[in-house]
């Protein structure tokens, strides 16, 4: 298979420069991290020790959070993130 069809079929839009937005941030996190991360969040860690535990920035984290928040997994805060 070519090039050329290969891009035609999975590419459907032509693009000069592309921008790939967060594509520093780690999405992907074990089950484990997962469960200890919400007992930590429940506890009332703040996302930047629970970051600093993990050993990831931030964002990892406050993105995380917006996931399992989304999904019903973790409930808000009295005082946030912080």
């Amino acid at each position: 298979m070519n090039v050329g069809k290969i891009e035609s079929q999975f590419m459907k839009k032509k693009r000069a420069k592309i921008y790939i937005a967060l594509e520093e941030i780690d999405f992907i996190w074990d089950t484990r991290e997962i469960r200890e991360f919400i007992q930590m969040w429940r506890k009332g860690f703040s996302v930047k020790y629970i970051a600093d535990y993990f050993e990831r920035p931030e964002i990892d984290c406050v993105l995380l959070v917006m996931d399992l928040s989304i999904k019903g997994r973790i409930k808000p805060r009295l005082n946030g993130l912080f």
